[in-house]
């Protein structure tokens, strides 16, 4: 009863509380024991079906997922993302914020289900030194997605050096509009270059429309990747559409039309006009 009491308490404190995972901890014979465990890590640039994934997961999987992990990697992302640290010293850091999470997993032979965002320049250093992680691409229609980021602030309350955006390198004139298309743009471009290097056996693409239509586009990526998967009552994908709020203008909608013509060209690779 007092460790019952003790696990709801700690689910209350704890967004990131699975009590499946908080057995005794197995401890591998090597940190490469360690690294090869079965993964799944998300490459998004956020506001496009993350958390919805890792919702569906939860329900489909007996894996531990985890969508908001307590120690994030902006930092780290923003400063490898302009070369300012190596590739060795991001990785290191990337391990350490989910060592815990890694190690819970490992101790249940369970797969661990990664779905931040703030990862997202480390995807391919993650990558070489995890050979077992597989990659899902979130991908969502960029006018939603810059309507979206301008309701959450990017570039402006929050600023990139503490969110892990990725920042335009060679031009201090871009707009906040213009910043989130390019952001958005990069993000697939990122994905792009990792299926050429891994292939569809370790990276795929889901456009967030069609999971949040039919949330059974995520239950069938997972099985691709090897992650039993099993429920035995209809998925319904938790999701509202993102209106653009108080930014309905349609000045606005005309800025943000202008920078997805003008700086979101990979959106043709996801039939996104």
């Amino acid at each position: 009863m007092i460790k019952s009491l003790k696990n709801k308490i700690r689910g209350i404190v704890d967004s990131d509380f699975d009590p499946r995972f908080y057995s005794k901890i197995v401890y591998p014979k090597s940190i490469e024991d360690l690294l090869n465990i079965n993964c799944i890590c998300t490459i998004s640039c956020g506001r496009s079906g993350t958390a919805t994934f890792v919702e569906i997961a939860k329900k489909v999987t007996s894996s531990y997922c985890i969508h908001a992990p307590k120690v994030t990697n902006q930092i780290v992302s923003n400063l490898y993302s302009k070369s300012e640290i190596s590739a060795d010293s991001a990785f290191w850091a990337y391990l350490s914020s989910r060592e815990n999470y890694f190690l819970r997993a490992f101790s249940t032979n369970e797969a661990y289900i990664d779905g931040d965002c703030k990862y997202l320049p480390l995807v391919n250093v993650i990558a070489k030194r995890m050979p077992n992680t597989k990659f899902i691409h979130f991908v969502r229609d960029p006018r939603k997605f810059i309507a979206s980021g301008l309701d959450r602030g990017y570039f402006d309350s929050k600023p990139a050096a503490f969110w892990g955006y990725i920042e335009p390198r060679y031009t201090n004139n871009y707009s906040q509009i213009e910043k989130i298309a390019y952001f958005w743009n990069e993000a697939n471009k990122i994905a792009e270059k990792m299926k050429s290097s891994y292939g569809s056996n370790r990276v795929v693409t889901i456009r967030a429309e069609d999971m949040f239509f039919d949330p059974y586009v995520a239950v069938r990526a997972l099985s691709g990747f090897g992650i039993l998967t099993c429920h035995t009552e209809k998925l319904i994908a938790p999701h509202k559409n993102a209106q653009l709020k108080r930014r309905e203008s349609e000045k606005y909608i005309k800025e943000i039309e202008k920078a997805v013509i003008e700086l979101c060209d990979t959106r043709y690779t996801y039939s996104y006009n």
